[in-house]
């Protein structure tokens, strides 16, 4: 086995190890149901998982919605509802694809949660702020997992001992 392949397998190893420590495994329709009690909306979970907030009468703010949306900024044909019920859907297509979500059990920088692909669930009620894949049909390890571990502000020894370690397909 190759020196790079042996390192992804130990550094997959490592993330796995430290995200099951971390996170509780817990069934996406128990989060629904609680969701349901605890919301106000009656979107369900929905109402936990934060969009993108914009101020679309502001033209600069106007203009970062089309960014996130990978629109051109001289698509001016858009108006303000519009933009608004695609930043909507664009946060409905983050909905948890997998029965499970993971709910963190020490806490968790959202941001680097997003950073590195997650859907992010605001606590409420009884749980604690949880994450959750709105994907299928590749390496969950690689493209969330490593990359967490990797990004945490605590990890400056697994970034080193992993730097230029190709671990794609792990």
């Amino acid at each position: 086995m190759n020196t790079n392949l042996e390192q992804a397998y130990k550094l997959k190893d490592e993330a796995v190890s430290w995200f099951r420590q971390s996170f509780n495994s817990i069934p996406l329709d128990v989060f629904e149901r609680e969701a349901e009690h605890f919301g106000n909306s009656g979107s369900g979970l929905m109402e936990f998982i934060p969009g993108p907030e914009f101020d679309l009468t502001d033209e600069e703010e106007f203009a970062e919605a089309l960014k996130f949306l990978d629109l051109d900024a001289g698509d001016e044909d858009l108006d303000e509802d519009e933009v608004e019920s695609l930043l909507i859907e664009s946060r409905d297509s983050s909905y948890p694809m997998w029965g499970t979500v993971f709910e963190s059990s020490e806490g968790i920088d959202t941001e680097l949660a997003k950073a590195a692909g997650f859907t992010v669930i605001e606590a409420f009620g009884s749980f604690h702020t949880a994450l959750g894949v709105a994907g299928a049909g590749y390496s969950f390890h690689s493209a969330h997992i490593i990359p967490l571990w990797l990004s945490m502000p605590w990890n400056s020894l697994g970034r080193e001992k992993y730097e230029g370690v190709n671990y794609e397909g792990m």
